[in-house]
């Protein structure tokens, strides 16, 4: 197994800054412009079932395919199995593995000042979640197989299982 952490790169983004710059964009535009394109870079959109907690894979993708929710994701760990440990864990989701899940998943928005002065849970601060926030995933790879992500909200266990696909819809 291995685990990758998410980094950005903040070199690139240093150096696309200054291309925006020398493009007419202010200092503070240009890196927040090269900022959320790096951040761009591990947004994925994911299906995960309406009915969740499947302790196998082949259920999750069943239940998938009879009734999804389709959200925007962004990729915080990636984590490579073999053959093995890919078997292992797509048998047995429901297992506790904090420390290869560590607990990543929920939800977040970028820029929390879009909900400044907005009551929670009103329909505007609603509305600013959906536009605005990403689910925190793992992404799962393994050689011979489409990778799934994993969303514990904050549990030790493969909570939420999820299929990327660009093209899907709800």
């Amino acid at each position: 197994m291995k685990e990758i952490k998410i980094k950005y790169n903040l070199s690139w983004i240093m150096t696309r800054a200054g291309e925006l710059r020398r493009l007419g964009m202010s200092k503070s535009t240009a890196l927040v412009a090269a900022w959320a394109e790096e951040k761009a870079k591990y947004d994925v959109t994911v299906a995960f079932p309406a009915l969740n907690k499947n302790d196998w894979l082949s259920d999750n993708d069943k239940e998938i395919e009879r009734k999804r929710n389709v959200e925007k994701c962004r990729i915080y760990k990636i984590v490579k199995l073999t053959k093995k440990e890919w078997n292992e864990i797509t048998n047995s989701l429901l297992e506790s593995r904090d420390s290869l899940w560590e607990q990543i998943g929920g939800c977040r928005i970028d820029d929390e000042s879009l909900l400044d002065g907005l009551k929670k849970w009103s329909d505007e601060w609603v509305q600013v979640i959906r536009e605005h926030a990403h689910i925190k995933v793992v992404k799962v790879e393994c050689k011979g197989y489409d990778p799934i992500y994993v969303n514990t909200e904050g549990y030790s266990y493969a909570r939420y299982v999820g299929r990327g696909d660009l093209t899907l819809t709800a």
